[in-house]
C-alpha cells in the first residue's frame, strides 16, 4: 500500500511541479522536505479509520454499569479514566498504535 501510495504521489507531484524530486533524502533539504512530509501525513491519514475503528469498538464494550458504580462511590472523570476505561481499552489502543505505524 505504501509504495503505492508513493507512486501516485511522485506523479501527481511530478506532473504538477514539473520536476522529480528526492524521495530518499533528509528532512532538512529543500527539494525533499515537502513530499516526504506528504508520504508521512497521508500514510498516517489512510490509517487512523482503522485505528479508530478499533479504539471505538473497544470502548463501546465497557459496561456502563462499572463508570455507573464508579460514580457513585465519588469518583471525578479522570478517575474513572485512569481506573476503568484505560485499563479496558489499553490492548486495543495498543494494537491501534501498531498498526498505524507498521
Amino acid at each position: 500500500m505504501s509504495k503505492l501510495l508513493v507512486i501516485i504521489v511522485s506523479y501527481l507531484l511530478a506532473l504538477f511541479f514539473r520536476f522529480s524530486f528526492k524521495w530518499l533524502c533528509d528532512l532538512t533539504q529543500t527539494p525533499g522536505f515537502l513530499p516526504t512530509l506528504l508520504i508521512l501525513f497521508l500514510s498516517g491519514y489512510f490509517y487512523l479509520f482503522g485505528t479508530t475503528l478499533i479504539i471505538l469498538h473497544a470502548l463501546s464494550r465497557i459496561p456502563e454499569t462499572a463508570i455507573e458504580t464508579a460514580r457513585d462511590v465519588g469518583a471525578n472523570k479522570w478517575q474513572i479514566f485512569r481506573a476503568i476505561i484505560l485499563p479496558m481499552t489499553y490492548k486495543a489502543c495498543l494494537i491501534g498504535m501498531v498498526l498505524l505505524l507498521i
